[in-house]
């Protein structure tokens, strides 16, 4: 839950206080709060900051990860595509050790597609995806000024910190 900083939280309470007063100006009061609203929209920002370094060091991290997971990934398959080789070439089964056992095994078997234009249809299956074509009805808003049933086109605002 958000807390207020310290000179609003006066604010406020100096204007319950005042709900009770007979010479209470509404209008004054909210002028006061309305003044501390761009100190509120600068300290926001500062922390919208703090979120974007945040995100781009996170950004940043899980590239390395990635590449890192992807390297590792690779020397496991070399590493075991060698032991493997090695194994079927020295016709060996199984080595066992007091750290680990090494055997082959049977793997399920697998479809490998060679052709795919010599497999017979009755093996193929077709997906259809259907999108709608935003960039078209764009368009076509921008050259008539209609909508297309529908859709709306609506125009949104964001805020940009520099």
């Amino acid at each position: 839950m958000y807390k207020l900083p310290a000179k609003l939280e006066q604010e406020f309470k100096k204007i319950k206080e005042s709900l009770f007063n007979q010479d209470f100006d509404i209008f004054t009061e909210m002028e006061q709060i309305e003044a501390l609203q761009p100190i509120k929209v600068v300290n926001t920002s500062l922390m919208l900051k703090e979120i974007e370094v945040a995100l781009n060091e996170i950004k940043k991290q899980k590239q390395e990860l990635d590449l890192a997971k992807k390297n590792l990934n690779l020397a496991y398959s070399r590493l075991t595509s060698y032991i493997l080789d090695s194994m079927v070439t020295n016709g060996q089964k199984k080595i066992k050790s007091p750290y680990v056992t090494v055997s082959r095994k049977k793997n399920p078997p697998k479809v490998l597609v060679l052709d795919r234009d010599a497999v017979p249809d009755s093996f193929l299956i077709t997906t259809t995806k259907v999108e709608v074509d935003k960039k078209k009805i764009k368009e076509t808003f921008k050259q008539t000024g209609l909508n297309v049933e529908g859709t709306e086109i609506v125009h949104t605002e964001s805020i940009k910190l520099t």
